[in-house]
């Protein structure tokens, strides 16, 4: 299996043809044609999945993070907020908010953020951050990652999640069993 990847492009209709394959339209006007088509849009997956027979509900969640300058040594343990990478700097976070589709970081939440974070791990408070953000996860109801292949439609897929990096080596067995 090939695929073509079109940077800088959106997709705004996918249209099943009747002997098979798929016509994408473009937002500027251009028509693409398919065998196969991976539906991979995030949160924008919702309103195209329809055009494939799909049913599914993705939804923001903000989540707001601080990353550290590199430690030139190791976190004594382990939290499931604060993590060190192995290049040693580290990450903190674990906000979870509705807050639509604003992305936006705020100075209180960071704050707080912060605080924890020295509270855990006191030699932290001498750290210097060196980057924040907030970022738009990719949220199923349940949380869990969304793999599915259309019944209506075959080969269109749907492929959605906030930590399907997670999953990423299992995915060249679900292609293999005709997911």
């Amino acid at each position: 299996m090939s695929g073509h990847v079109r940077l800088g492009a959106t997709v705004s209709a996918i249209r099943p043809q009747p002997r098979g394959g798929f016509a994408l339209t473009l937002a500027e006007g251009e028509a693409l044609y398919t065998e196969q088509v991976v539906l991979g849009a995030g949160l924008g997956a919702a309103c195209l999945a329809r055009d494939l027979g799909f049913i599914t509900q993705v939804r923001p969640q903000l989540g707001e993070l601080l990353i550290t300058e590199k430690l030139g040594y190791r976190l004594p343990f382990l939290s499931s907020t604060i993590r060190q990478v192995d290049e040693g700097g580290v990450q903190i976070g674990g906000t979870k908010a509705n807050a639509g589709l604003d992305d936006r970081e705020s100075l209180p939440i960071m704050s707080k953020l912060a605080q924890h974070a020295v509270t855990v791990f006191p030699a932290l408070a001498d750290v210097r951050v060196v980057r924040a953000w907030g970022a738009l996860r990719v949220m199923s109801p349940d949380g869990y990652p969304v793999y599915a292949k259309s019944a209506a439609h075959p080969g269109a897929f749907l492929v959605t999640c906030h930590s399907g990096v997670t999953l990423a080596p299992c995915m060249p067995a679900f292609w293999r069993i005709g997911f």
